[in-house]
């Protein structure tokens, strides 16, 4: 059945959907473990007692002490079928293939960036991929 014009993956282009993409950590004691990221909306951080949990917890994946990973550093969403990130005003910084995502007012969270399989995204010292998998 066809979706309408423009909806129908292309082959040969990458295509990301929830069901099938995940960030894939590519260095640090935990490299080549995955999160997916089926859910609408995931803060990206550390766990910590008397805070409210994260989606996707990193406090595993420290590469040192002390950690470089916001306790929410950065959040992911699909929106209107694209996997965005924006950082959460996070102390060491988020950044997507090298472009650092700055704030457009201090203390507030930076714009969404649209993110594609094949993406390096770099949380403090922690460099993920976005990935896809059948």
């Amino acid at each position: 059945m066809n979706a309408g014009f423009g909806l129908d993956p292309i082959a040969g282009l990458n295509h990301l959907s929830p069901d099938h993409t995940r960030l894939q950590l590519r260095n640090g004691p935990r490299a080549k473990r995955e999160f997916s990221l089926h859910r609408p909306s995931q803060i990206v951080g550390r766990n910590i007692a008397h805070y409210p949990p994260v989606e996707i917890d990193l406090s595993d994946c420290e590469l040192g002490n002390p950690p470089m990973i916001s306790r929410q550093h950065a959040l992911l969403e699909w929106i209107d079928g694209t996997l965005q990130i924006c950082d959460l005003n996070s102390r060491n910084g988020t950044w997507v293939n090298a472009q650092k995502l700055i704030p457009s007012q201090s203390g507030k969270p930076s714009p969404f960036v649209t993110l594609n399989i094949g993406d390096l995204i770099t949380l403090g010292n922690l460099e993920f991929e976005v990935i896809n998998y059948d």
